[in-house]
């Protein structure tokens, strides 16, 4: 059992990596694209892949709140939310 949440922990971190990389990255080209165009086909390429690692994100912290017997909390909500 302690694997699973090493494992669940570790995976958590790296998609929070990736998720932060991957807003960065957004925030890049919409600021610096001049063409409309071109940017929308590089925004939309990742999307899928934005929304795996939100989606990603979301089960692994469901995963640690089990492991870890906690209830939803103000700062929980807060991380939802921001």
């Amino acid at each position: 059992m302690n694997e699973i949440e090493n494992m669940s922990l570790h995976l958590h971190i790296i998609f929070i990596v990736l998720l932060s990389f991957f807003i960065l990255r957004n925030f890049f080209y919409i600021s610096t694209e001049k063409d409309f165009i071109t940017m929308a086909k590089k925004v939309r390429f990742f999307t899928p892949i934005f929304h795996f690692c939100i989606a990603s994100v979301f089960f692994t912290g469901l995963l640690m709140m089990v492991f870890f017997k906690s209830f939803i909390s103000f700062e929980m909500i807060l991380m939802n939310i921001g």
